[in-house]
């Protein structure tokens, strides 16, 4: 299996990945415009905890609504009928014109469907008394009758989620009239970027997984990750906007990342090790997280991405114990994503922790072990106009160097120095761009 067992990737797999959230609409009313917009929440608790919204808009070239606050019902025959308690609702609806685009959100099922759909409504029919009116439908390509388009994602902070929700709506009057019972999109769960990390016990959920294979090049016993795992979380702002006519044309295209983490990284080895170098950047890890989307309109597929690498430059044998920790308590980077793409960030200001090691080696040595984790993202709006793989890549090295006898000068005692280095990357398709190198750190400089 290489370096990391079978059991091991599927246990991660199994722990780590996490179900679609659900995504909710809502309306302006039943007026028709040629001003288009959803505003979407996943809001499955009451608790304060801030949340991502999104809004899309598309300024469209025929008098379009989305009827998210309306019932109605997609008959088998084709006909679409909407039923009113209220007289002023059932009015809007019959005074539509005689060609009317909708969008039907993914919420509601329609004609055996449950994704955003576009279709054009006509040859309208009242039915005064059981307050209903009926249409033919006719499926519509979106596309072709929008000439611009916004898709945002952001983040709010829960304790001011009431002022900074009256503050979007106000900032986006210019995309049309807004009703008063419009909610923006709210999806409480932060993206998990635990990886292998056990929330009981605080510890890795796998612990002792090795480095190095398993009997390669004579080896008896493995240099391993004793305790490995990285624990955090982050938010996504995303904006994408463009023209679609009479050509695509994306005018904006941006990602911000903001979050927090900690690695712990702990190397042990109990035998006999030969001097070996594992392939670099192999790949241990991928997996998928809760994805933020509306079918049809956008998504933003998360997903963790765990790749490592070892080094021994001299065989070993007898036992080994180092580490420590690396801490990011508040990062973020901010990418655009056209042509030349071009970041800014903060807080990559590591705060780093020394673990007490133990030595019983008998020759000097070299040894590293460097963990890759990686979050990416597959970015997809409107199935295709605009599309992009990107995402941010930590490496974290630990460095131990031993050496015992006279070259110690530690009087017989073996003397370890311990480094904790690392640096951060972010990738726009094939692009990689180095956003920060840390300085190495010494951990530990002492005789045992």
């Amino acid at each position: 299996m290489g370096i990391f067992t079978l059991s091991l990737l599927l246990f991660g797999i199994v722990s780590l990945v996490q179900a679609e959230f659900n995504v909710e609409a809502s309306n302006n009313g039943l007026i028709p415009s040629t001003e288009l917009y959803g505003l979407y929440n996943d809001k499955v608790s009451s608790e304060v905890g801030g949340y991502h919204k999104a809004e899309v808009y598309f300024k469209t070239t025929i008098p379009s609504v989305n009827p998210s606050e309306a019932k109605f019902v997609c008959d088998k025959d084709g006909k679409m009928t909407f039923n009113f308690e209220d007289e002023s609702k059932m009015e809007q609806v019959n005074n539509w014109p005689d060609k009317v685009m909708l969008m039907i959100p993914h919420q509601m099922e329609c004609f055996g469907k449950t994704e955003t759909q576009f279709y054009f409504v006509g040859n309208k029919t009242v039915d005064a008394p059981n307050k209903s009116v009926s249409f033919t439908t006719e499926n519509c390509n979106l596309l072709e009758w929008t000439d611009e388009f916004h898709v945002n994602v952001s983040w709010v902070d829960g304790e001011t989620k009431k002022r900074s929700t009256r503050r979007s709506l106000k900032k986006r009057n210019r995309w049309g009239r807004l009703n008063r019972r419009q909610k923006p999109i709210e999806l409480t769960k932060k993206l998990d970027l635990n990886l292998l990390f056990d929330e009981e016990t605080g510890k890795s959920s796998k612990p002792n997984f090795p480095l190095i294979e398993l009997g390669q090049n004579n080896t008896s016993e493995s240099l391993v990750c004793s305790n490995c795992f990285m624990e955090g979380e982050a938010t996504i702002t995303m904006r994408v906007a463009g023209k679609i006519l009479p050509k695509i044309q994306i005018t904006e295209a941006s990602l911000s990342i903001n979050g927090n983490l900690r690695m712990n990284f702990d190397l042990s080895i109990n035998g006999k090790l030969g001097t070996v170098i594992a392939p670099p950047d192999l790949q241990i890890l991928n997996l998928p997280l809760n994805p933020l989307g509306v079918p049809n309109l956008f998504n933003i597929g998360p997903s963790l991405v765990l790749a490592a690498s070892a080094e021994v430059s001299a065989d070993v044998t007898g036992t080994l114990y180092t580490g420590g920790e690396i801490d990011l308590p508040n990062f973020e980077v901010k990418a655009t994503l056209l042509d030349e793409p071009k970041f800014e960030q903060s807080g990559f200001e590591p705060e780093t922790k020394s673990h007490d090691p133990s030595v019983g080696i008998t020759l000097s040595t070299g040894i590293s072990g460097s963990l890759k984790p990686q979050l990416a993202f597959g970015v997809d709006v409107l199935n295709g106009v605009f599309g992009v793989k990107t995402g941010v890549q930590l490496v974290t090295t630990l460095g131990t160097k031993i050496s015992v006898g006279k070259e110690s000068g530690c009087k017989g005692k073996p003397h370890i120095q311990t480094t904790l280095g690392g640096n951060v990357g972010l990738f726009v398709e094939s692009k990689s761009l180095p956003i920060i190198k840390f300085p190495s750190t010494t951990l530990d400089d002492q005789c045992l």
